[in-house]
């Protein structure tokens, strides 16, 4: 499927000079933010994976306190459900903030973005 759109977004990009209809460049668009926001989604996931490996335990507990805070706030930015329960399972501030973000928590970013599922 997602070579299917690319075919065809390439496709309707490359057609003849005459101008395409109103509703053609609609549809492009919708298309293109569509794949942009698979793409994003796939990129953040992928982001928020994390891979342990062979630290000591103590050392692992100091990276997963720093990392599950941002954990969340991604997740929540980027409306990932799954990640934010599992941030949350894990033991993630709920109340954490992101100094960078006039102190937002995870709430703020998925209010923000429109995710009503995870706020």
């Amino acid at each position: 499927p997602e070579d299917k759109q690319k075919d065809a977004l390439s496709a309707a990009l490359q057609e003849p000079a005459a101008p395409p209809s109103a509703n053609k460049i609609q549809e492009t668009i919708r298309n293109l933010n569509k794949l942009i926001k698979k793409e994003r989604k796939s990129f953040l996931e992928q982001r928020l994976s994390i891979e342990m490996d062979d630290r000591d335990a103590a050392q692992s507990m100091a990276v997963a306190s720093e990392y599950l805070p941002r954990r969340l706030l991604f997740a929540a930015r980027a409306g990932l459900a799954d990640n934010i329960t599992i941030a949350i399972q894990s033991g993630a501030d709920i109340h954490a903030v992101d100094t960078r973000f006039n102190n937002w928590t995870s709430l703020h970013f998925a209010a923000d973005k429109g995710h009503d599922k995870v706020v």
